[in-house]
């Protein structure tokens, strides 16, 4: 008689945030991550710092190690040689690789968003992470008074001082883009490689 075949699902990645819970940590988002029928289940990061872990490997690390069906965490120390954009990550399980591979990608964080900064009327927005490199391009949101959304393009056509970095973005006085926003009752994040920064910072 022919055997049964058991039934198996691919594992899909679908976000791959380095720096994620803390520097130089690794967490990968997605389905089906866990070998419920054949073998175990591994990690394999292709590019930049290449190497295949598997998920008894990744637990014993400890600290915030973790594998879930749907979470994996993986501890700087078993990365050291990973980067974002040049690293990409797929999961294996049940003996099926995901086949497509993600790019490694860092969450934007903006610590200060100071109103008449460098002029009157002016805001500066600095931060860390702020420029899209692997998915698509940056924006920032403004939530509370003059609530919108603005894109970087739309910044850096102001011409002037307007500019947008990794680490600064400066908006005109007088512009459009800042109608409405005011000082504490304003509050901005940032959109970069498909994440927004957390938490809304106030404008100050």
């Amino acid at each position: 008689p022919s055997a049964t075949a058991k039934l198996k699902i691919r594992p899909i990645v679908t976000e791959a945030e380095l720096d994620a819970p803390g520097a130089g940590d690794l967490t990968l988002t997605g389905t089906d991550f866990l070998s419920s029928v054949v073998g175990d289940s591994s990690v394999v990061l292709a590019g930049t710092g290449a190497v295949n872990l598997t998920r008894a490997a990744i637990l014993a690390a400890g600290g915030v190690a973790a594998f879930t069906d749907t979470s994996i965490v993986i501890p700087a120390a078993l990365i050291a040689g990973v980067a974002e954009g040049t690293t990409t990550a797929t999961v294996t399980a049940e003996a099926l690789t995901g086949t497509t591979p993600v790019a490694l990608k860092i969450r934007p964080v903006v610590t200060v968003a100071g109103l008449d900064v460098p002029g009157a009327g002016d805001l500066t927005i600095t931060g860390t992470n702020l420029l899209s490199s692997v998915v698509g391009d940056s924006s920032l949101v403004f939530t509370g008074t003059g609530a919108k959304t603005v894109a970087r393009a739309d910044v850096l056509a102001l011409g002037g001082i307007a500019a947008w970095t990794d680490v600064t973005i400066v908006i005109p006085a007088g512009s459009p883009q800042l109608v409405g926003v005011a000082a504490a009752t304003s509050s901005v994040e940032v959109v970069a490689e498909g994440l927004t920064s957390t938490p809304a910072v106030a404008v100050s």
